[in-house]
């Protein structure tokens, strides 16, 4: 899975894929705490299911069941 945006020049990409990561996994460790590592694992699985258009409102460990 690789996220990109275009700036005003249309051969000017960047990858932010690392980034969303490392938010998500920051707002999990926040809200959850936990492993760093695993958070970070947590956080690309819901990236994917984002971009697959799966997302929930609810994160997965909140109610200790998988989505």
């Amino acid at each position: 899975m690789k996220v990109t945006i275009r700036l005003n020049h249309p051969s000017t990409e960047i990858d932010v894929t690392d980034g969303i990561i490392g938010a998500i996994a920051a707002e999990i460790s926040r809200i959850a705490g936990g492993n760093e590592v695993l958070n970070r694992l947590e956080a690309e699985m819901c990236l994917d299911r984002i971009l697959a258009g799966g997302h929930s409102s609810d994160y997965a460990g909140s109610k200790g069941d998988p989505q």
